[in-house]
């Protein structure tokens, strides 16, 4: 059976090349024609040999107790203690007895007062600007935050411990210049920062100027290769200070 290629077609060709229109003859051809088709089995297509391949089970492997392995003690790796031996420099343990002396709270407002302005707030929303506003009453007494806050450093300095809060931060990413003066998108080539909780910035600062403090006393406890700076002031081992030019 044949038809034709072009439009819906209104004749049908039998097996034996002879053509015809009539209606009744062509329902017959195509009745015919079809059954023969449709009687002739078709062999199924042979599966391409990447679908038959089929994944090697798991090795077998011995089974495991439910008890987990014992942790291992904790402890200072060997080189720890010669590098960093208090008496290497024979610097007198009375030099640092200041770093950790419980503060009072003139100490931590003079602390507050001197950091920066316009600072990004950390994970609990607090920013600087809001701190220094909740404390800049403490004339002749501390303010009640004033008052937490000297509780809650002192109770860190005593038993090295601060609180969780303190230690978690927001990673912030910065987007770095590219050369022809735009700004990045990509997340791979942006710098990440970590912004702290600020009342935990508060107490490291403390610190951080009490360590200002020994130094610019005991210039001695530096290293020839190290360089501080206090304020305005610049400290070398040449234990002299110099204002910078």
């Amino acid at each position: 059976m044949r038809l034709a290629c072009t439009g819906c077609p209104n004749f049908a060709i039998d097996a034996n090349g002879a053509k015809t229109s009539q209606p009744e003859k062509v329902k017959e051809i195509y009745v015919r024609e079809g059954t023969v088709r449709l009687k002739t089995k078709l062999s199924m297509p042979v599966p391409d040999q990447k679908d038959s391949i089929r994944a090697e089970p798991p090795p077998l492997l011995p089974s495991r107790s439910g008890e987990h392995p014992p942790k291992k003690g904790w402890s200072l790796p060997n080189w720890w203690k010669p590098m960093y031996n208090r008496n290497a420099k024979n610097i007198p343990s009375d030099v640092w007895a200041d770093l950790m002396m419980p503060t009072d709270w003139k100490e931590l407002l003079e602390v507050i007062q001197s950091t920066g302005s316009n600072k990004a707030a950390g994970i609990d929303g607090v920013s600087s600007d809001l701190v220094k506003l909740l404390v800049e009453d403490s004339v002749s007494q501390p303010t009640a935050l004033l008052k937490i806050l000297v509780i809650l450093i002192n109770e860190t300095l005593a038993t090295g411990n601060t609180p969780i809060c303190w230690r978690k931060a927001i990673i912030s990413m910065i987007p770095k210049r590219k050369d022809d003066g735009s700004m990045t998108n990509l997340v791979g080539e942006m710098r990440p920062i970590s912004v702290l909780q600020e009342f935990g910035k508060i107490s490291s600062k403390l610190l951080a100027v009490r360590m200002g403090e020994i130094i610019l006393r005991n210039p001695k406890v530096m290293n020839k290769a190290q360089r501080a700076f206090k304020g305005w002031v610049y400290i070398s081992m040449r234990h002299d200070c110099a204002q910078p030019s």
